[in-house]
């Protein structure tokens, strides 16, 4: 595994100067600015009625050419502005042709480098069009090889990646993608990842991943690239695999990065939180209440490990069915994590002892721009956490470390969640706009 725990306090300021100064895909300003100033899903080559629509502004971005009411793009960095509206798909992808990737019908295919910015998750919604399985679309986006992309301060829902070999019904991600902001939720895949599909490099930030469904592996994401996730909540998702494999939160078979993140109430046989096969970093992170459906009882309900797991600060408990961690591989404690049985063998001498209560709450707004399960008073997750690697903030924004026990000497907490700590009016700003 090369991600050491010594370099994470660097990606951490990496990710808070992303919040602070969202960031374009390739750093630079964007050459041409396309506004989406209908929501109904038109296509129109080279010219239309005047208005512009996403799948329009798409194309217009790719191909640098004027379509329907939008103009051209450019040969580098584009931005779609998606106004307050409900975008929702409706030209059916041709069974004939399932692989078209010029975001003519289908999913909107993206082949050069753009960002797509809507007016906030509540109020830019682009929906799949999925209504039943004769009636589906196809998934929603398809980000091309070669492409970068960012997608921000939108909910992507409702995509099904039936059509095809590849799945993700939210998004199929072949290039670079970074999503800031971003709800993906109700999308579903007949291969794997319900809400994604990475083969490539992915950086989800401030991003909640809930009630998205694959017939096979990663019912929430399925990761077979790089894989970044910072202050994210990955909830409520579920693998239907039988047999070996799964993971209904996540399903990692190359390289994962979590920090801050929160992955609870998934379901799958095995794995029901996160199931991995590659190389696992995870730092800060809450692991609860997940499922491992699996009939012999033995299957990793929050954590099914058959690579390599290193884990910090961390707290893995309160697996529905099956043990917390199972596998073939035994998960490496680089210290200060809390687990409540004795499944993970988090025997570190910085550990909390086995068996022990994290004493949390209900998945729920604790503030911050995804939910998250507060610690409540006198958990023994507060002021427990090891000072090297701690974050500079916690999930919701809040600083870290801060004095949560009262004696005066701010320590980081255990887990996604910083007692006492503070939510800054200048991030509390950024989240709201």
């Amino acid at each position: 595994m090369r991600t050491l725990f010594r370099t994470l306090p660097l990606i951490s300021l990496v990710a808070l100067a992303a919040f602070l100064a969202p960031a374009t895909p390739g750093r630079a300003s964007p050459e041409s600015t396309i506004t989406v100033t209908t929501t109904v899903d038109e296509y129109n080559v080279p010219t239309g009625n005047g208005t512009c629509s996403l799948r329009e502004a798409v194309r217009a971005a790719n191909t640098n050419v004027a379509v329907g009411g939008c103009p051209a793009g450019t040969a580098g960095l584009d931005r779609i502005v998606l106004p307050e509206g409900f975008y929702q798909l409706s030209r059916a992808n041709i069974p004939e042709n399932p692989d078209e990737n010029d975001a003519i019908t289908g999913d909107l295919d993206i082949r050069e480098s753009l960002v797509i910015d809507g007016a906030g998750r509540e109020l830019t919604i682009i929906d799949g069009g999925y209504i039943d399985p004769l009636t589906n679309i196809d998934r929603v986006f398809h980000v091309v090889a070669g492409a970068s992309v960012e997608i921000k301060h939108v909910t992507i829902q409702k995509g099904d990646a039936k059509i095809g070999l590849l799945g993700g019904g939210g998004i199929l991600n072949q290039g670079t993608l970074t999503l800031s902001l971003v709800t993906l939720k109700d999308n579903q895949a007949v291969n794997v990842g319900g809400a994604l599909d990475n083969l490539a490099t992915t950086t989800l930030i401030d991003t909640f991943i809930s009630g998205n469904y694959s017939t096979k592996d990663g019912g929430g994401i399925f990761n077979n690239g790089q894989l970044y996730l910072y202050s994210s909540t990955i909830s409520g998702n579920t693998a239907a695999t039988l047999g070996g494999g799964g993971g209904g939160g996540l399903d990692n078979r190359n390289s994962a990065t979590l920090e801050n993140v929160t992955i609870s109430g998934n379901a799958a046989p095995a794995g029901g939180g996160v199931f991995n096969d590659g190389g696992l970093v995870v730092l800060n992170s809450t692991f609860l209440e997940n499922t491992a459906a699996d009939p012999s009882g033995n299957k990793g309900g929050n954590l099914e490990n058959a690579d390599t797991v290193r884990i910090k600060n961390s707290i893995v408990a309160n697996s529905l069915a099956g043990p917390n961690c199972a596998g073939s591989k035994p998960i490496v404690s680089e210290g200060n994590n809390l687990e409540s049985a004795d499944t993970c063998i988090f025997h570190d001498p910085s550990d909390l002892p086995p068996g022990t209560d994290p004493m949390v709450g209900p998945l729920e707004d604790n503030g911050g721009p995804t939910l998250t399960h507060a610690l409540l008073a006198g958990s023994p997750a507060i002021d427990a956490g090891g000072a090297l690697d701690c974050p500079a903030r916690d999930q919701r924004g809040a600083f870290r470390p801060a004095d949560g026990n009262g004696d005066d000497i701010e320590v980081c907490d255990i887990g996604t969640y910083e007692y006492e700590g503070m939510v800054p009016g200048l991030y509390l700003a950024f989240i709201m706009r």
